[in-house]
């Protein structure tokens, strides 16, 4: 998504992006590392809040499978990564995810996933648009909050599944360089898919 970015984003007025960077580690030896995955996530995001500095981003962490857990330390770290990006740009969120699909023993629940062991099943999703849905409340009233007592030096995260209450400091958003990738994209005219509206998972529409 990266190289269309701006194609992509700027021809709408979208109340909030929402994130998910699942293919990045396929335990593949042309897999990205977490500084490269966070680095396009920034990029990204970037792109957003210039078209629309108000409109929230949510990124989805990674979610662990079977067939792909030989590469699952990789994946925590960029799960890792990608909450430092949240935590540090301004109006953006983690949906934490990746715990509420592992066992005890830290090895992936496999009644969510079909028989490829790698998409979830549709008790899988059910159980991840249910996840995605209360923490995208919580932190739409969390930010509500927020803007009502703009004095306050921090913002409280509720994580879903946490009995604890994280409390974070006040974030800025620091756009990055532009990556030879993103300039890549700014040179080249080529057409933007064409996404039809569409119901999703959470009883949104996309257009």
């Amino acid at each position: 998504m990266v190289l269309f970015a701006e194609r992509i984003l700027t021809p709408h007025q979208h109340r909030g992006l929402m994130l998910f960077a699942g293919n990045d580690v396929k335990v593949e030896a042309a897999d990205s590392s977490p500084e490269e995955v966070a680095s396009v996530v920034r990029e990204i995001i970037c792109v957003s809040k210039s078209h629309l500095p108000n409109a929230p981003d949510y990124i989805i962490e990674v979610t662990p499978t079977e067939s792909r857990f030989a590469a699952w330390d990789k994946t925590r770290k960029i799960n890792a990564a990608l909450r430092e990006v949240a935590l540090t740009t301004d109006n953006t969120w983690c949906v934490i995810t990746a715990e509420h699909f592992l066992n005890i023993d830290g090895t992936p629940r496999k009644e969510h996933f079909i028989d490829d062991k790698l998409h979830l099943n549709e008790q899988g999703y059910q159980k991840w648009a249910e996840l995605i849905k209360e923490q995208l409340e919580t932190f739409v009233t969390v930010e509500e909050t927020n803007r009502r007592a703009p004095n306050r030096n921090a913002i409280q995260r509720v994580r879903a599944g946490d009995s604890t209450n994280a409390f974070y400091a006040d974030r800025h958003l620091q756009c990055p360089q532009p990556t030879a990738q993103g300039l890549k994209a700014r040179e080249q005219r080529r057409p933007v898919p064409n996404y039809s509206t569409h119901q999703n998972l959470f009883g949104l529409h996309r257009s």
